[in-house]
């Protein structure tokens, strides 16, 4: 079951690449409410390539960070911003691109981030 969901997840990022590589903004008809508002927060942020899709309830986030020099900073500020918009407890998958190409995978749950921001939990349990 795992290995589908990230055969998924795969599928999605060729298709987003292809997208960029030939310079068309991806639509998705079914964009809920909260992954619109996520990907224009993205967006206004400063973040490039900005998509947002959903995976049998997981949301799949890809961005290129062009604003921040260190890497990790810019995936906080994403991670924040996340927290910001997505009230319910969801789980996220973040793909960060570098110049196009898919860099790190990351996957976390809104609610263990916002105990982890708020010292509910240690590092130890939020990873």
């Amino acid at each position: 079951m795992k290995f589908s969901f990230l055969l998924k997840c795969a599928v999605i990022v060729l298709c987003q690449n292809v997208f960029f590589f030939n310079n068309i903004k991806p639509v998705n008809a079914q964009i809920s409410g909260v992954s619109d508002t996520v990907c224009r927060e993205l967006v206004s942020a400063g973040f490039e390539n900005v998509f947002v899709s959903e995976v049998e309830g997981t949301i799949v986030i890809g961005y290129e960070n062009r604003r921040f020099r260190f890497e990790p900073k810019g995936c906080s500020e994403v991670m924040k911003i996340i927290d910001q918009v997505v009230k319910q407890d969801r789980d996220i998958m973040l793909i960060i691109f570098r110049n196009k190409i898919p860099l790190l995978f990351i996957e976390y749950n809104t609610l263990s981030f916002s105990n982890f921001i708020s010292n509910k939990i240690s590092s130890n349990e939020f990873f």
